[in-house]
């Protein structure tokens, strides 16, 4: 549910230059571009102290570009969606190297 084509797919790489990666549960995928800082900055600014899981939700929702939208209505494929979408928030791995 929600598959692409490999021409689909190539067509949202060419459309997404920052890159895009799917996300599945095993019955649906869905598909989302790689979040610019701008993205971040905005999901970031609706942060709430009540509500800790509307950041994610709305980097979700600034990032999806295609695929299955259950992650929009079942709670358990959305909860299992956002630690994979957290990560991207945080960017490329990193090392400090002491000079």
């Amino acid at each position: 549910m929600g598959q692409l084509t490999d021409k689909e797919i190539t067509a949202l790489k060419a459309t997404h230059k920052g890159g895009v990666y799917g996300l599945t549960d095993g019955k649906c995928i869905s598909y989302f571009k790689n979040p610019t800082r701008q993205e971040v900055n905005c999901a970031l600014s609706k942060a709430e102290a009540d509500k800790p899981l509307a950041t994610i939700e709305d980097m979700m929702e600034l990032t999806f570009v295609a695929g299955s939208e259950l992650w929009r209505t079942d709670d358990q494929i959305a909860l299992g969606f956002m630690n994979a979408v957290k990560d991207k928030m945080n960017g490329t791995v990193v090392f400090m190297v002491n000079l």
